[in-house]
């Protein structure tokens, strides 16, 4: 039996079994489905108003989760609901690219999120805002991949996740602020 596993274990580490090139995740249909799964969650915020109101302290406390809930016009259990697919897909590639083995991982998603932005044609205050759009998306997912490891406290998790929304969202405010700025000179 010893024979038997220490054999198969030489095949599998032979047979060329190995994450997948992470210079193809923009090509990946559920890393971009993951991308626009955040970007539609943020676009469904109708009370961003009431962003500076959680957000004033520079974090988001147990307390304020149903102010939250409220600027995602979302509710605890569609959040969760939503937070679980998320990490489920986000794990999936974690290990289909082999996230943990790049200490690099956030430029690399800076470039690969970049290149599904690439396609239009963009004066020098899009591109600005584009590679600001780009960075904030990099750094939500890698944000988002640290909280996985307190997914199990169950609501330091839900905290954890929220803080990313809304770190990101007014990431990207200031991004269209600096882009307007831009446009207006």
């Amino acid at each position: 039996m010893k024979n038997l596993l220490f054999s198969l274990i030489a095949l599998l580490s032979i047979s060329g079994i190995s994450a997948q090139d992470i210079t193809k995740l923009n090509e990946d249909r559920e890393f971009i489905t993951y991308i626009t799964n955040e970007a539609n969650f943020i676009k469904n915020s109708p009370r961003k108003d009431l962003l500076n109101t959680i957000f004033a302290d520079k974090k988001l406390e147990e307390n304020e989760l149903s102010t939250f809930y409220t600027i995602f016009g979302t509710d605890a259990a569609r959040f969760n609901s939503f937070t679980e697919s998320q990490n489920s897909m986000l794990k999936a590639l974690s290990v289909k690219y082999n996230f943990n083995g790049h200490s690099d991982l956030q430029q690399i998603l800076i470039v690969e999120i970049g290149e599904i932005q690439s396609s239009v044609s963009r004066d020098n205050c899009q591109q600005r805002y584009d590679n600001a759009i780009a960075t904030n998306a990099a750094a939500m997912v890698v944000a988002h991949f640290g909280c996985a490891s307190v997914d199990w406290t169950g609501v330091g998790a839900i905290v954890c996740h929220a803080a990313v929304f809304v770190v990101y969202l007014a990431a990207n405010d200031n991004a269209l602020l600096d882009y307007q700025d831009c446009k207006n000179k």
